[in-house]
């Protein structure tokens, strides 16, 4: 089973969510770690390599970035809640960056190991 770890604020969001939809996005993620896909997920468009689960709730849509291409660890990047239907641009930076540093880490990581 993958590891999942948790970058950013994105499990601190999670755990902030409604009850039902906590439990439906940590069933998703345990399905990543399984080496399965979600139910519900998409490719982040302009984000290549990244991808989104994605749950709604009433009127509510809640979403997590995520990235598997790491060996044995699932990267979730970026948590949050939209009302529209258009993911805020401000998600979607915050998601590169956070992303853009895990790159670093890993290419430093490669060259000191």
């Amino acid at each position: 089973m993958k590891e999942a770890k948790f970058l950013g604020s994105s499990k601190k969001v999670i755990i902030g969510f409604p009850e039902t939809t906590k439990r439906a996005m940590g069933y998703e993620i345990h399905r990543l770690q399984q080496g399965e896909d979600p139910t519900d997920f998409k490719p982040v468009k302009d984000f290549t390599g990244v991808s989104e689960i994605r749950v709604n709730e009433d009127d509510s849509w809640f979403r997590a970035f995520y990235v598997t291409k790491f060996e044995g660890v699932i990267y979730i990047l970026h948590a949050f809640e939209k009302k529209r239907n258009k993911t805020d641009p401000k998600d979607i930076a915050k998601g590169k960056k956070i992303y853009k540093e895990l790159i670093l880490q890993k290419q430093k990581e490669a060259k000191n190991g």
